[in-house]
């Protein structure tokens, strides 16, 4: 986001959550969730754990642009479960 000029419309309250029984669940990755809520609990990544990573560039009177990949938590790092391709062409 800083790269392509983002970084003060880049919002890190949330970047990414646990997907589970649910579309969104705990644990979630980020600052916070929303202004004033408390600080999320620390976890540890474990394999097998799957989430939704999601960094988002919002642009007051213009829009936004979230881009979203599924992770999984494997023994030796991740792996990138979307197979949606990226375009460079969304943060230029």
């Amino acid at each position: 986001m800083k790269e392509h000029g983002f970084e003060k419309e880049a919002y890190f309250g949330v970047l990414g959550h646990g997907i589970g029984i649910g579309g969104l669940e705990a644990p979630f990755i980020g600052e916070r969730m929303l202004e004033g809520e408390q600080k999320f609990v620390e976890f540890k990544l474990q394999p097998g754990m799957v989430f939704s990573m999601e960094p988002t560039v919002a642009v007051a009177g213009v829009g936004g642009v979230r881009l979203e990949d599924t992770i999984l938590i494997t023994k030796t790092g991740n792996e990138v479960l979307s197979t949606a391709p990226y375009d460079e062409k969304l943060l230029g």
